[in-house]
């Protein structure tokens, strides 16, 4: 079984189709999203306004347990809400993306940008693979409010690692009833004239295990 989340409707405007590239077509550097102009005024300033989500994507409860146990035991550790980033792993066939697991992953910050320890993740990837071979590294997680530039920059840094990662941010701190989840995809946009990444929140399902 599984239950739909949707973004808000103005962010699922077909774009004039999708495709090329890997089976994520459309969300890493190689965007299919180049061509596409965004009125800068009327959208955030990380999102891209008008795009339809490329891949398919059905979510795990347990990677949104992993998520909350990390941010819960970090707050405690600090005494304090902070941010925490880690990776999602799972299958992909196709356009269509299975969050199945998460580990967790260690980042510093250099000049008020969020760094991540890339030599920390290949040694926990190497660990993954050892128990889950079939799985593979999908993108990332963090927690907090909407994405914002901060995210972009992290975000730069995975796409150093895969080509067209998910983006999931978690939001710990609302009081809305909803799943405080989103999943986003890259794209490419020109902004002013120039090639700017931006996200694209993308529709996802919630696997439910059966009884």
């Amino acid at each position: 079984a599984t239950v739909e989340f949707s973004p808000p409707a103005a962010a699922m405007t077909p774009a004039g189709g999708g495709g090329g590239g890997s089976s994520l077509a459309g969300t890493g550097s190689g965007s299919n999203g180049a061509g596409m102009e965004v009125d800068a005024a009327a959208a955030p300033a990380v999102m891209a306004s008008g795009v339809t989500g490329s891949v398919s994507v059905a979510l795990h409860p347990l990677v949104i347990l992993n998520i909350s146990d990390h941010w819960i035991r970090m707050r405690s550790q600090e005494g304090r809400p902070v941010q925490v980033i880690g990776a999602l792993i799972g299958c992909q066939e196709g356009r269509n993306i299975e969050v199945m697991n998460s580990f967790e992953l260690l980042s510093h910050s250099v000049e008020e940008n969020v760094v991540i320890d890339k030599e920390y993740y290949y040694t926990k990837e190497e660990q993954f693979k050892q128990v889950f071979k079939d799985l593979e590294f999908l993108g990332w997680y963090t927690t907090g409010g909407p994405p914002d530039q901060s995210d972009i920059h992290v975000h730069k840094q995975v796409c150093e690692i895969i080509e067209s990662p998910l983006f999931l941010k978690l939001n710990p701190m609302t009081k809305h009833t909803d799943l405080p989840v989103s999943v986003f995809e890259s794209v490419i946009d020109i902004i002013n004239g120039e090639a700017t990444m931006l996200f694209a929140e993308l529709t996802y399902t919630l696997a439910t295990e059966e009884a």
